[in-house]
């Protein structure tokens, strides 16, 4: 993990009409002719969550905004709240259903932590990682040596590896995403932190500077890179996140950091074509 130089990359956005009480009359319109898709998705609360409820269903809208003017190929796009936990959005024009649900609802945790459970080049533990081939979906996987076992994502032990870890910064901290061209022809992200971020950062390099320790990149739930912190960086402002990603994932994700984490889980309970008239 290496701090680094920025340059800002702009993405297309479309015209987004936010609905308030309802569908607008000219968005409805707009369905009726061209089509499009309705997804209904309910916010997946934690407890604790009910206190500040309002706080929560706000950060969803403004995120699920973003989102959808980002959405490729569709000349309107509605934001509508229903009921206490949920949201209805629905898209104009020929869209992919699972496409625009991947893009809209993907990203709800991002979080840098210290795997202070895994093996680094000075200190011996218990989990060793194993990062994936490139691919669309990089997962880093993990060998348990105590148990003579391999912990791939997706199981209650793999949860319980990065519960083990200490929290360095989340997506509260992260003020906008970049990429980032590698002398070998291949992209990473780049993340470039808030002013609290920026300071938590550098506490922790100054804590573990020059002792190889490692900082583990976790995208709703799946480690996506471990890094050790090179000897004398003290990292601040900025950070790459090492790894050999496929170039559409970068992309997307850098996307879908800059148009805002969301603040929990969305479940989609409910998927509908529009045909045009």
């Amino acid at each position: 993990m290496r701090g680094r130089t920025s340059r800002l990359w702009l993405f297309s956005s479309v015209l987004l009409t936010v609905g308030v009480a309802g569908c607008s009359a000219s968005h409805s319109q707009d369905m009726a002719k061209l089509g499009g898709v309705r997804l209904t998705y309910r916010m997946v609360l934690k407890a604790g969550d009910a206190s500040h409820l309002d706080t929560i269903r706000a950060g969803v809208r403004r995120v699920l905004e973003r989102r959808v003017s980002g959405l490729p190929d569709s000349p309107t796009a509605t934001v509508v709240q229903k009921g206490p936990d949920q949201f209805v959005v629905e898209i104009t024009g020929k869209v992919d259903p699972a496409k625009a649900d991947h893009w809209i609802a993907g990203c709800h945790l991002l979080g840098m932590y210290w795997a202070k459970t895994v093996s680094t080049t000075i200190v011996k533990r218990r989990y060793v990682s194993r990062e994936s081939a490139a691919g669309a979906k990089p997962a880093v996987t993990f060998y348990d040596q105590m148990t003579d076992r391999l912990i791939p994502p997706g199981t209650a032990e793999y949860a319980h590896v990065i519960r083990s870890w200490r929290p360095v910064l989340d997506g509260d901290d992260l003020e906008r995403a970049d990429v980032m061209q590698q002398p070998n022809g291949g992209i990473v992200p780049e993340l470039a932190f808030s002013q609290s971020g920026a300071l938590k950062m550098e506490k922790w390099c100054r804590k573990y500077v020059d002792r190889g320790e490692s900082l583990a990149t976790v995208v709703d739930g799946v480690v996506i890179s471990i890094a050790p912190l090179e000897n004398g960086a003290i990292i601040r402002d900025k950070a790459v996140i090492e790894g050999t990603f496929d170039r559409k994932y970068v992309m997307d994700l850098v996307d879908l950091l800059n148009s805002g984490v969301l603040p929990v889980k969305l479940q989609l309970i409910s998927s509908e074509t529009v045909k045009p008239r």
